[in-house]
């Protein structure tokens, strides 16, 4: 069967997919590797790492071994976000014969400092090359502000849980020193010891852009059919929210796909969720 030629077109349709699947696991290593790109190609950056997938492929993946998939991810690290979704995409690599993993995690390293790290060296065997893959999966919030930094359009941040996780932080980390690490005679080494003598940058790039209750633009290199939706603050709660429906909490471990329908039985009314969120909150600051 012959690949699709649009690489999200099998995503188009995955929220519904997503929902016939009941393990979060399995849900999560779909999302992680069917998603579009956050991020649309750049005729200056290094290609985004799409995966043009057959109906054959697809089906594979949604039928991975939820057993499997647990056991590997019990003896990957995934305490945090970025490092869980490295584990899904670990676990998928390893069961594609398109392609080997040759090093994981690889430090560049000289003189007891580090220069910076390839997520992952891979061996494409249908194209017949070495990838450089650079993984990032990112959630941010848009706001206001002006601002004379680079990749944004001045009056305008889009913000993470931290003070320096912004999008326009990670875009430029990634386009200037991830994807060109390669480069560097210190990298050429590391990678020659692994029999590696050449190495094509990639980018994948997966997350969500969250807009105040006023949108606001994007910035040009983010993908027209990003993933995204809405924040608010405490006291804006009841302008967002759907009187009618149930409100549910997502914990951050299922931050990446949408929660499973069944696991919304417990929902609460809106007066009980804000209840929550304000202890949330209070929690998080004390």
């Amino acid at each position: 069967m012959e690949p699709h030629s649009n690489p999200v077109a099998l995503a188009d349709a995955l929220a519904d997919v997503l929902q016939t699947l009941d393990n979060p696991q399995v849900r999560d290593l779909v999302w992680a590797v069917a998603s579009p790109s956050l991020l649309a190609p750049q005729s200056d950056w290094p290609r985004n790492f799409e995966l043009p997938m057959s109906l054959e492929d697809f089906d594979r993946l949604v039928s991975a071994d939820p057993v499997a998939l647990q056991a590997h991810l019990e003896r990957s690290e995934t305490r945090f976000l970025g490092s869980y979704f490295e584990a899904l995409w670990a676990f998928y690599l390893n069961h594609d014969p398109r392609f080997e993993v040759v090093a994981k995690n690889l430090q560049i390293r000289d003189g007891g400092r580090t220069y910076g790290e390839f997520d992952f060296i891979v061996f494409d065997h249908e194209n017949g090359q070495h990838l450089q893959l650079e993984l990032a999966v990112k959630f941010y919030l848009g706001i206001r502000e002006v601002n004379d930094y680079a990749y944004t359009d001045g009056e305008h941040l889009w913000i993470g849980p931290q003070a320096r996780d912004r999008l326009d932080i990670k875009v430029g980390r990634a386009v200037e020193h991830q994807l060109t690490l390669h480069r560097q005679e210190k990298a050429r080494r590391a990678l020659a010891e692994l029999g590696v003598n050449q190495v094509t940058p990639r980018l994948l790039f997966r997350g969500y852009l969250f807009h105040p209750l006023e949108k606001v633009p994007v910035p040009p290199y983010v993908r027209s059919n990003y993933g995204r939706g809405r924040w608010c603050r405490l006291g804006e709660v009841r302008q967002v929210i759907n009187l009618a429906l149930p409100s549910y909490i997502v914990p951050k471990k299922r931050w990446f796909a949408a929660p499973y329908v069944e696991d919304l039985a417990g929902a609460d009314e809106l007066d009980a969720f804000e209840a929550q969120l304000i202890d949330r909150v209070l929690s998080e600051n004390r």
